[in-house]
């Protein structure tokens, strides 16, 4: 991602994770990538992991 502030400097970041929210049930989701991999934190305090599908993060 790309950030222009008023100075007219640009700065670059890489995505670290994001947020999926469930459109099925009241879920939000912590993903990141790791190695070759898509890795789901959830729980209360984003503990549990498990490997995420294509499919799963598509839906």
């Amino acid at each position: 991602q790309e950030l222009f502030l008023i100075r007219h400097l640009n700065y670059c970041y890489t995505v670290a994770s994001i947020l999926l929210i469930g459109r099925y049930s009241d879920t939000i989701s912590a993903i990141k990538k790791e190695f070759a991999h898509y890795i789901q934190y959830t729980g209360d305090k984003y503990s549990e992991s498990t490997v995420l599908s294509y499919s799963a993060m598509a839906d």
